[in-house]
């Protein structure tokens, strides 16, 4: 991860981290917005509350379930350290998920973070962002590329943080994973910049042959 090169945002907001649990393999990334150093910390506070929680996850609940509460235990961990903060000053934070176990993959997130899959030399996109212009293209008023353009292209309608009881969006059905399959969890600092077709290739580059 890196902030690029923009003089304006020379602070890494993104944080990410992978645990090995009881009900699997968690890999998460957040995107922390609400001023720089808010931010920042934001995206942290996000990490390490659905790590924490996913490992002291009941052994009988099921692995959607665990996943689904440490995210919205890290919306209420986000929350509380905002204190009294309103507006665009309020820390918050995008969050998108992975877990993996022996049946399938769990996938969860809020914001524009995104998860693809890369599966026999193609890819998909598993997630649907949480933004304006997405809600745009899904009633026919933008296409795709006039969205990559609007000026409201990162303004998001879900995260971490902006109220106590984040909604979460959580695949309603375990996603079957097949030997060779490769997950790619990402923030919109890459797809911003990167299309899919650019993401499968440097995936694909980087596979072991």
């Amino acid at each position: 991860s890196d902030p690029g090169r923009d003089p304006a945002k020379r602070v890494n907001e993104d944080a990410s981290g992978y645990v090995e649990t009881k009900h699997g393999h968690l890999a998460v990334v957040c995107d922390g917005m609400g001023g720089h150093m808010s931010g920042r910390a934001a995206s942290q506070t996000a990490v390490r509350a659905i790590l924490e929680c996913a490992r002291e996850g009941e052994a009988t609940s099921s692995a959607a379930t665990v996943l689904r509460e440490s995210i919205k235990r890290a919306g209420v961990a986000v929350y509380e350290a905002g204190g009294t903060s309103t507006g665009e000053l309020r820390p918050g934070s995008t969050c998108v998920a992975v877990l993996l176990h022996e049946r399938g993959a769990e996938i969860a997130h809020l914001g524009d973070s995104r998860a693809y899959l890369v599966r026999s030399g193609q890819i998909s996109r598993l997630t649907r962002d949480h933004s304006m212009v997405q809600a745009m293209i899904d009633s026919g008023v933008l296409d795709p590329e006039q969205a990559a353009r609007h000026p409201e292209a990162n303004k998001i309608t879900r995260a971490l943080g902006i109220s106590p009881q984040p909604e979460v969006d959580l695949r309603p059905e375990s996603l079957e994973a097949r030997s060779g399959d490769t997950f790619v969890l990402c923030t919109d600092g890459l797809t911003d910049l990167v299309d899919d077709a650019e993401i499968l290739a440097t995936v694909q580059r980087r596979l072991p042959t």
